[in-house]
């Protein structure tokens, strides 16, 4: 009925290009299913409250110069920046 011959399988009898369709049908599952769901969960993050203290790892990292100061955003490391800054301005005198 199908036209393969008794005991084969279906993967077998497929010409390429139902091959092709099927794969392309699985790769537009596939997407849909990805767009949708973050979709949805990018609607449940957007409820959530925002951090309002980010992690600062920069003590770690006083060698390196990235250009990109994240402590800016954070005002527990700001205000220690500013100890540090200060404490280093009164132990030069």
């Amino acid at each position: 009925m199908n036209g393969c011959p008794p005991g084969e399988s279906l993967y077998v009898c497929r010409s390429l290009e139902q091959q092709a369709g099927f794969q392309l049908a699985g790769m537009a599952v596939t997407i849909a299913i990805a767009v949708v769901g973050g979709i949805c969960f990018g609607g449940i993050a957007s409820l959530l409250p925002g951090l309002s203290n980010y992690y600062d790892d920069s003590v770690n990292f006083l060698h390196v110069d990235f250009d990109d100061d994240m402590s800016k955003f954070n005002k527990v490391a700001h205000e220690q920046e500013k100890e540090v800054e200060l404490s280093k301005v009164a132990s030069s005198n």
